[in-house]
């Protein structure tokens, strides 16, 4: 693999580059600032970039614009003074892969190169919905029976009572103690039964006398 250091100091091209001298990068080569950088980097198609910010001649957002813009998958490791700490943040929504404030050691280094390598794999988004029932917190799917069409939360509402409907050809029953006179449908209404009359003497059987009425 082949690195370019990018960086006005000298002292910082040499820990770098003293860092990763036998390593995974078979190929190392430096610039000293962002217009140089940008002519390496066409001619010598480097697999990584640690590029400074504050340089003379272009600083490294130019520079990081012109790589990007002739290779949109670069990967560039911004290495900025803790002053340009909001720049360095800048360069990352300009596309850049990574940034490390000086001072930083070895270590730090390593790392920051290692996400720049193996970025890590984005998160997903988790949602959780909670049962509708409030029976639970854990992640439920819409229905706890799928066999149940319809079903909130494992509730199955109450099925509707058919429709009666009367048979004319069946009696009606006959109207019960407080219930009001009944008319079968389709009949006319009759008229009530007259109330009894008391008994006449002609209504006793042959021989019988009636006891005396009290007055």
């Amino acid at each position: 693999m082949k690195l370019l250091i990018v960086d006005d100091s000298a002292m910082v091209r040499r820990l770098i580059e003293g860092a990763y001298r036998g390593t995974v990068f078979t190929q190392i080569k430096t610039a000293a600032d962002g217009m140089l950088a940008v002519t390496m980097y066409k001619q010598f198609q480097p697999d990584v970039v640690t590029l400074d910010i504050t340089m003379p001649h272009m600083d490294g957002l130019a520079a990081l614009s012109q790589i990007l813009e002739h290779n949109p998958h670069a990967k560039v490791l911004i290495v900025s003074a803790l002053a340009d700490h909001h720049t360095a943040i800048e360069s990352l929504k300009r596309g850049a892969a990574q940034f490390i404030c000086k001072p930083f050691t070895a270590e730090d280094l390593k790392h920051s190169l290692d996400e720049v390598l193996n970025p890590p794999p984005p998160r997903r988004a988790r949602g959780r919905r909670r049962r509708r029932d409030g029976g639970g917190s854990g992640p439920t799917t819409a229905s706890s029976n799928p066999a149940v069409p319809g079903d909130l939360g494992g509730v199955v509402p109450a099925p509707e009572p058919p429709e009666q409907t009367l048979d004319p050809s069946f009696p009606a029953p006959p109207p019960g103690p407080g219930l009001p006179f009944q008319v079968q449908p389709g009949a006319q209404p009759s008229a009530p039964s007259p109330a009894p009359r008391p008994p006449a003497p002609q209504d006793y059987p042959s021989g019988y006398v009636a006891p005396p009425r009290s007055e």
